[in-house]
């Protein structure tokens, strides 16, 4: 019997996440430093410091973690529009705090996340702390590119000279001391990415959900491709959350064994969703690797068309070395076999 013969697109619309670095070092202790960052202190330098360059109000909230402010930047220094920003972590203990844009601004040009965090380093001066910044976002490549740390620096300038100064903020004018910045290397930006690939199954779209939503399917790998990959059911009997243990041979593979938690099975809609929980794609360089099946009628009775697509995320050259293709040598087995019941 002829086998289907999977047509693959690719699809490379894809969101980058960056981040950008910098450590930043200010004449005070960490504790000083700490009491105006971590507190609502920090508000009220930005709005009597700060007032020429960006509109400031706190919406909600004292200064603690959950305190929400909407910042509206001057049209005539920034294009960015008005955007409220969450303090999501204020950690007193390692003096730790992170603010997230929740409503707005970066989030209205096409970005889908923008968070800064603020660390305090203690040195071994008494009147001296690192404060490390790092700005974390996740958008289109395009608009990725254009990031800078540079304007929240800025803003640090202002704030620690004022700290440093020690003198009450609403009628200080800021001393402009240097200050000693520097930046750390540039993390590697993740990429999120997918394949996706259709196949025709001469089935029945309950007969081919029959297999692939039971452990059905695992015994057709272990039947059928034991000379390509080892299977082994860890935890579960085929339902949700069940997990496997797949091998592959070395001769055939280099990827190391890895564990695969179904994390979805969708009856009514006929969708699985497989995630790499340990080792495999998560060893050599991934943060996340997942496989998509779903079932789609066509019409026919005898007919079913399986649409596979892989997600993954991790640096844009390891992202660039996959292919959906052993996937699909794998469904061509699978569906060889229920279409001739041997399962």
């Amino acid at each position: 019997m002829r086998r289907e013969i999977p047509t693959t697109e690719t699809n490379r619309s894809i969101n980058v996440f960056g981040t950008q670095t910098a450590d930043v070092e200010i004449k005070a202790s960490s504790s000083k430093t700490w009491d105006v960052y971590s507190t609502l202190k920090v508000y009220s330098v930005i709005q009597s410091e700060l007032s020429h360059l960006i509109g400031l109000d706190v919406v909600e909230g004292s200064g603690e973690e959950t305190t929400i402010s909407k910042i509206t930047p001057h049209p005539d220094v920034s294009t960015l529009p008005a955007y409220k920003e969450k303090s999501t972590k204020i950690d007193h203990e390692n003096k730790v705090k992170v603010l997230e844009v929740i409503e707005g601004g970066y989030l209205d040009l096409g970005f889908t996340c923008y968070r800064t965090k603020y660390e305090l380093i203690e040195t071994e001066k008494e009147d001296s702390t690192t404060i490390r910044v790092t700005i974390e976002y996740e958008g289109p490549e395009e608009m990725c590119a254009t990031m800078d740390i540079a304007p929240v620096l800025k803003v640090l300038e202002v704030i620690n000279d004022c700290i440093h100064t020690s003198i009450n903020c609403k009628n200080h004018q800021t001393t402009k001391q240097p200050i000693n910045i520097k930046f750390l290397p540039q993390i590697n930006q993740l990429i999120n990415m997918k394949q996706t690939a259709e196949v025709e199954i001469k089935a029945s779209s309950s007969k081919t959900w029959d297999v692939y939503s039971t452990l059905k399917v695992y015994s057709v790998i272990q039947a059928e491709l034991s000379h390509l990959i080892a299977l082994d059911v860890v935890e579960g009997s085929g339902e949700e959350t069940t997990i496997s243990k797949i091998t592959p041979h070395p001769d055939v593979s280099p990827l190391p064994a890895y564990k695969e938690k179904s994390t979805k099975i969708d009856h009514e809609n006929k969708v699985k969703v497989l995630e790499v929980i340990e080792g495999g794609y998560l060893d050599i360089g991934f943060t996340a690797f997942r496989t998509i099946y779903e079932l789609v009628e066509t019409g026919k009775e005898d007919s079913t068309i399986i649409r596979v697509t892989i997600e993954y995320e991790g640096p844009e050259e390891v992202c660039a070395t996959m292919d959906i293709a052993p996937v699909m040598k794998v469904l061509e087995v699978i569906n060889h076999c229920i279409v001739n019941d041997k399962y």
